[in-house]
């Protein structure tokens, strides 16, 4: 199953500024500078953008950019929940490892964890419970 990413303030921010940014060059010299522009902001906004989990049987796969890390979900110890701005992150701690991922759907998540390893321990987990009912 596949679980998005939650998209934050500073990837908002980025966004504009590579719109605006693009929008320039474009303005000041269409075929060189807009082109090539528009190419690197097209590659920046895809590695900025492109966040998102998968969960295949006992396998975390997850996605940032060009970046795919698989993560066994049987070697995850504890699941610590943290609240950053009006955001919940998942800190999945393991056997040599620290993994921070931030899914929208984060109760789900952690659930969809939780049957593949009953064993892992959650810290803070009323943290994300209050915050998410109350959004």
């Amino acid at each position: 199953m596949r679980y998005k990413s939650i998209v934050n303030s500073f990837q908002k921010l980025m966004l504009i500024i590579i719109i605006v940014l693009v929008s320039i060059a474009f303005y000041l010299n269409p075929v060189t500078s807009g082109v090539a522009s528009l190419l690197l902001g097209s590659l920046l906004l895809f590695t900025l953008f492109r966040e998102y989990y998968d969960i295949e049987r006992n396998v975390l796969f997850i996605t940032k950019g060009f970046e795919r890390k698989a993560v066994n979900i049987r070697d995850i110890e504890l699941i610590n929940l943290v609240k950053v701005r009006d955001n919940i992150l998942v800190e999945l701690y393991g056997k040599e490892q620290k993994v921070v991922v931030k899914p929208k759907l984060t109760l789900e998540f952690i659930a969809h964890l939780k049957k593949v390893n009953p064993g892992i321990q959650i810290q803070n987990f009323n943290l994300a419970d209050t915050m998410l009912n109350t959004a």
